[in-house]
């Protein structure tokens, strides 16, 4: 019997030696991981006007036209920014698209990717770089050409032997929303270290208002 424990003893340890170099090894992975963006110093808050008071997009708009100023303006903020989902927030969004000039597979076969709709130095933020084209301006207007930015992963997914800028993504939203590439951004991870990042673009909150944009 107490053989029979010695060797059961030792089968146990060598089990939780082999479970722990398995964590240790995960965790040097994941540490060494690139998220694609860079959270140091980064405060994150949730923000979400009230549904009674803001139903409209158009005052939704204005708010944020007054509201996001007046952050980037408190002491001690250098940028700031904002977009919904944020990335690790355990929540995703998605919606199929085409591109324009191509021939259409039709709705059911469109490919879908991830997309935020972003506000403020959103990317400078979080030090996410810009590959080619430009961030969001002020030109970005509700009444201006509709725009999207887009990042690597897409770029190299669908473009992959072709310049992306000034190309229309063919959006379905509201029936077929066209938007313009105007700028590649580095990809960045959405979902967890552990997964690569996935193809995603990025609409402005000007020309996309909601009432929910978590701040960066």
């Amino acid at each position: 019997l107490r053989g029979v424990l010695v060797i059961a003893q030792v089968a146990l340890s060598l089990l939780l030696l082999a479970g722990a170099g398995l964590l240790i090894k995960s965790f040097a992975n994941l540490n060494a991981t690139n998220p694609g963006l860079d959270p140091t110093q980064v405060l994150t808050a949730d923000f979400v006007l009230p549904r009674g008071k803001y139903p409209e997009p158009e005052q939704q708009r204005r708010f944020f036209q007054r509201f996001l100023p007046q952050v980037a303006a408190l002491p001690g903020i250098e940028s700031s920014g904002g977009a919904s989902p944020l990335p690790f927030s355990d929540n995703d969004s998605a919606n199929s698209f085409w591109i324009a000039d191509r021939p259409d597979p039709g709705l059911g076969n469109h490919p879908d990717a991830s997309n935020l709709t972003v506000a403020g130095d959103y990317f400078r933020t979080l030090h996410i770089p810009l590959l080619a084209g430009r961030f969001f301006d002020r030109r970005d207007t509700k009444d201006a050409p509709r725009v999207v930015i887009v990042n690597e992963a897409l770029v190299q997914k669908f473009f992959p032997n072709a310049n992306p800028l000034g190309q229309h993504l063919l959006i379905d939203q509201d029936g077929t929303l066209s938007v313009e590439i105007v700028g590649v951004v580095g990809s960045s991870r959405h979902d967890s270290l552990a997964v690569a990042p996935k193809p995603e673009y990025y609409l402005p909150l000007e020309q996309e208002p909601r009432r929910d944009i978590p701040l960066v």
